[in-house]
C-alpha cells in the first residue's frame, strides 16, 4: 500500500504542497465551526466566556487535529491527478476528535475513504502527561514539606509574569529579551516555569535558581504549587453544561472537549487572580492553552503582550489564530502589511494593539564576543579573502505527510559543496551556523566537515540552537542561507543588523506568489529558485566580483520595512510600555484605560505610524 508521503510534490506552479494546504486546512476548520456552533454546549461557553475567545479556541485546536488529514488528502489528489492511480488506502483520521463529522466536512471531495484508527501517539502523549503529573503531584508534595518558593508574594502589589519557553541564557533568544539593556527597573517580576521537563530542558537550572539574586526575578516552579480553591463560578458552569448536553455523538465529545476547557481556565484565573497578574509575557506561538491563558486574562482584567519571534509571512493559513494577545511587538512595515492582508482582514487572531518595536535580538554578550574574536583572529590567520556564513532552517526527511521541508539530501549537498570548496580554495573561509548540529551525524557530509574543520578555515557551531546568527554576520563576505516555508529569519536578522551584508538565498518553497516584492527585484540576484544556479554564480562572484556586482545587495528599501527603528532600542522601547501599563494598574485604572496611557505615551514618543490599533 503506497504511504502518504510530501516527499518533493508541489503544485503546478511548482509551490510546495504544503501552502496549499494550510489553506484547506483553514477552510476545512470554519466548516467544522459552523457544524458545531449550533449546539447549546458551545453557545453556553460563549454566554460565560468572550465569544472571540471561544471561537478561536475551537478553530486552534480543530485546525491542528484537521491539519495532517487535510495533508493527506492534497497528497492524496495529487498522486492521482499526476499519476492517474488510486494506489492509497483510507486516509488516517485518528488526530480528529470528531471523525463522524469529517464526510460533512469534505462532502465535495470523491473517491476517499476514511480510517479513524487507535492514536498511539497520543496514547503515549497522554501516558507521559500522567507520569508528569504523578511526579509534579509528588514534587508539590515535597515542597509542601520541605519549602515554600512563592514566599516572595507580596498581596499590596501587582506583578508582571513571563512564561519560560525560549531559555533566559543572553547568547540565545530569550524570555528575558524585553529586559536587556533597557536601562529600565521593572519590579515584581515573576518568571513561571511550567513543568519540570522545561526546568530541564536547556540545562539553565542554576540560572533560573539565581534569578532573584542576579536580576530581582522571581520564580514559579509551578509542580510546587499546592491546588488552588476550586471557584463555585465554575462549579456552577460545570453543572449547566451536563444539564444541557444531549445524548448524541456531537455533544458527547463537546462536553469532554468543554469541560476539559472549563478545568484549564479556572486554574489560570486561580494562578493569575492568586499572584496579582496583571502582565503576561509568553513567547509561545502555537498551543491552544495561549488562548485558555487569554481567557483567564480577560477575567481576572489583566493584559497579554507577546511577539513576532521571527518573519511574519504572507502566507493565509500558515499563522491561522497563533496570537491571542492583548498588545503584539513586531519589527517592521512588512510586519504590519502582512498582518493587515492576513490576518486582520480575516479575523485569524485577536490581537487589539500591535506595537511596531523593532527587531528584538540586538543584545550581546561579552562571551559571543570572544567566539568572534577567536573566529576572527583564526580566519586572519589563515590569510582567508573570502569569508561566508552558511546558515539554514532545519530539514527532514519528508517521510510523512505531517511536515515538508528542505529534505536531508539536499541541505547536505549545500554543505558538502561548500566544506569542499574550502578545501579546494585557501582564499575561502567559513562559519556555520545550522540550525541544528546533527544534520552532519552519521551523514555523508561529516567526513568532509571534519576535514574543513581541520583546515582551521571552518568554524561549525555546535549548540547553534537558539543562537543569534546576525553576532557573526560582519565576519562575512557574504551571508549564504536556504529557505524553509518562509524567508530565512536568520538571513533577514543578518541584513536588519548590518545593511552592508550581502546576503543570497535558494528557495526552497518557491515564495514568488507569496513574496512577489522579492522576485520584483531580487530573483537570481537574492533569491535563487535553483540551488546549482546559486551555487555557480557565487563561486564566479568569488573569482571575479564585478562579473556580477549586485549579487547579494539588497534593497535598502526593503531592509528598512523589515525594521521600522533600526536602532539597539527594541528593549527600552517595550520596558518603557510594560512600565507605563504597571504604572497605571498600581494607580487603580482597569486594563484598557491602562494600555490606552500605555499606547498614548508609545505613540508621542516613537510616532502614531508605529502602532497599529484594532477593534476586534
Amino acid at each position: 500500500m503506497h504511504k502518504y508521503e510530501y516527499r518533493n510534490k508541489r503544485t503546478k506552479d511548482n509551490i510546495i504542497l504544503r501552502f496549499e494546504a494550510s489553506n484547506k486546512t483553514q477552510e476545512a476548520t470554519e466548516k467544522c465551526l459552523d457544524l458545531i456552533s449550533d449546539s447549546n454546549l458551545y453557545k453556553l461557553l460563549c454566554a460565560n466566556f468572550p465569544e472571540k475567545y471561544i471561537e478561536s479556541y475551537f478553530k486552534k485546536m480543530f485546525y491542528l487535529e484537521l491539519s495532517p488529514i487535510v495533508n493527506q488528502i492534497q497528497i492524496y489528489k495529487w498522486e492521482t491527478e499526476n499519476n492517474k492511480k488510486n494506489i492509497f488506502g483510507a486516509i488516517q483520521t485518528k488526530t480528529f476528535s470528531l471523525p463522524k463529522l469529517l464526510p460533512n466536512i469534505f462532502h465535495d471531495i470523491s473517491g476517499i475513504k476514511f480510517k479513524h484508527g487507535f492514536d498511539f501517539v497520543k496514547l503515549k502523549k497522554n501516558i507521559v502527561r500522567l507520569l508528569v503529573l504523578f511526579r509534579d503531584k509528588y514534587l508539590n508534595l515535597k515542597n509542601l514539606i520541605t519549602n515554600n518558593s512563592t514566599s516572595f508574594f507580596e498581596e499590596d502589589k501587582n506583578y508582571v509574569a513571563i512564561n519560560y519557553r525560549e531559555g533566559i541564557s543572553e547568547d540565545k533568544r530569550s524570555d528575558l529579551f524585553w529586559l536587556y539593556n533597557s536601562g529600565i527597573n521593572i519590579p515584581n517580576i515573576i518568571l513561571y516555569v511550567e513543568t519540570f521537563s522545561f526546568f530541564k530542558r536547556y540545562k539553565e537550572e542554576k540560572i533560573i535558581e539565581n534569578l532573584n539574586i542576579t536580576k530581582k526575578i522571581n520564580v514559579i516552579k509551578m509542580w510546587e504549587l499546592g491546588n488552588f480553591k476550586k471557584k463555585s463560578y465554575y462549579k456552577k458552569i460545570k453543572k449547566d453544561l451536563i444539564a444541557t448536553s444531549r445524548n448524541n455523538y456531537l455533544d458527547k465529545v463537546l462536553l469532554k472537549k468543554s469541560i476539559d476547557l472549563l478545568e484549564k481556565i479556572e486554574f489560570w484565573h486561580s494562578f493569575f487572580e492568586k499572584f496579582k497578574i496583571k502582565i503576561h509575557f509568553d513567547h509561545n506561538e502555537t498551543d491552544v492553552d495561549l488562548t485558555i491563558k487569554q481567557i483567564a486574562l480577560h477575567l481576572t482584567g489583566s493584559c497579554s503582550i507577546g511577539k513576532a519571534r521571527s518573519y511574519y509571512c504572507n502566507s493565509r493559513g500558515l499563522h491561522y489564530y497563533y496570537f491571542p494577545f492583548d498588545i503584539f511587538c513586531i519589527w517592521g512595515k512588512k510586519c504590519i502589511k502582512n498582518l493587515k492582508e492576513n490576518v486582520f482582514s480575516k479575523s485569524e487572531a485577536n490581537i487589539n494593539n500591535v506595537l511596531v518595536t523593532g527587531y528584538p535580538y540586538r543584545y550581546i554578550t561579552n562571551k559571543v564576543k570572544s567566539k568572534i574574536q577567536i573566529i576572527q583572529s583564526q580566519l586572519k590567520n589563515k590569510k582567508t579573502r573570502f569569508n561566508i556564513l552558511l546558515l539554514d532552517n532545519g530539514a527532514g526527511d519528508n517521510k510523512d505527510y505531517i511536515y515538508q521541508l528542505p529534505p536531508y539530501k539536499l541541505l547536505q549537498k549545500f554543505y558538502k559543496f561548500f566544506f569542499e570548496w574550502v578545501l579546494e580554495d585557501k582564499e575561502v573561509g567559513l562559519i556555520v551556523k545550522p540550525k541544528r548540529f546533527n544534520i552532519f551525524k552519521n551523514s555523508n557530509v561529516e567526513e568532509i566537515m571534519k576535514k574543513a574543520v581541520d583546515s582551521g578555515r571552518c568554524s561549525v557551531e555546535e549548540e547553534s540552537f537558539g543562537s543569534i546568527p546576525w553576532h557573526y554576520s560582519k565576519l562575512a563576505n557574504m551571508v549564504v542561507s536556504v529557505s524553509t516555508v518562509t524567508l530565512p529569519t536568520a538571513m533577514l536578522e543578518c541584513l536588519i543588523n548590518n545593511k552592508k551584508t550581502k546576503a543570497i538565498f535558494f528557495d526552497y518553497p518557491n515564495l514568488k506568489n507569496i513574496e512577489p516584492d522579492l522576485y520584483s527585484w531580487g530573483k537570481d540576484k537574492v533569491v535563487f529558485n535553483n540551488m546549482d544556479a546559486m551555487l555557480s554564480s557565487l563561486k564566479n562572484y568569488k573569482i571575479n566580483p564585478s562579473s556580477k556586482e549586485d549579487l547579494g545587495s539588497w534593497s535598502e528599501d526593503y531592509i528598512n520595512s523589515l525594521d521600522a527603528h533600526m536602532d539597539d532600542k527594541f528593549s527600552y522601547r517595550t520596558c518603557n510600555y510594560v512600565a507605563n501599563l504597571l504604572k497605571a494598574f498600581n494607580n487603580g485604572l482597569d486594563k484598557n484605560l491602562a494600555i490606552d496611557i500605555a499606547n498614548k505615551n508609545f505613540a508621542e514618543k516613537w510616532g502614531k505610524e508605529n502602532i497599529l490599533i484594532s477593534n476586534n
